[in-house]
C-alpha cells in the first residue's frame, strides 16, 4: 500500500492581471498558467477570484465558465489573520511614503507573504514597492 502523497507546496499567488491576461489568451501568461497549473504549484485569493467573477458576470456563461475551470485548477489561499497582519503593515507603510496602492492589490500581497509565496503579475513595478515581496512577470 503506497503512502498518501504531501501536496505540492504553493509557490505562486497568481494576481487578477495575469489571470486577465490569460484568460484573453495573451500567449506568455497562458503558457505561465499552464505551467503553473501542471506542477500544482498556484494559488487564487478571493480578491482576485471576486474580481474574475465580476467581468465574467458582465460577459455572459462561456466566462463564467472558465473562472469556475480556474477555480478547479488552482487552490485557494485563504486571507488568515496573519495575512491581516501584513496588510496593514503594507498600507501603513505605503502610506507614510506618500505611495498609495488599492486595497485588493495590497490584500494579494499580504496573502502571498503570509503564506511565503510570490505574486505572478503583469505589474511588476507596482507591487515591487513592497519590502520583501517576490515577485514575477510571465
Amino acid at each position: 500500500m503506497a503512502l498518501p502523497q504531501a501536496p505540492t507546496p504553493l509557490t505562486a499567488c497568481l494576481d487578477t492581471a495575469f489571470l486577465v491576461d490569460a484568460l484573453r489568451g495573451d500567449l506568455a501568461a497562458r503558457g505561465k498558467l499552464k505551467e503553473l497549473v501542471r506542477y500544482g504549484t498556484a494559488g487564487i485569493t478571493p480578491v482576485t477570484l471576486g474580481f474574475l467573477y465580476m467581468g465574467a458576470l458582465e460577459r455572459g456563461p462561456r466566462a463564467i465558465r472558465s473562472i469556475r475551470q480556474l477555480e478547479r485548477d488552482l487552490r485557494f489561499l485563504p486571507f488568515r489573520p496573519r495575512a491581516a497582519r501584513w496588510f496593514g503593515q503594507i498600507m501603513t507603510r505605503l502610506r507614510r511614503q506618500g505611495r498609495e496602492m488599492g486595497v485588493e492589490d495590497a490584500m494579494i500581497a499580504a496573502i502571498a507573504l503570509d503564506l511565503g509565496m510570490r505574486v505572478i503579475t503583469r505589474d511588476v513595478a507596482h507591487f515591487s514597492r513592497i519590502e520583501g515581496l517576490s515577485v514575477e512577470t510571465y
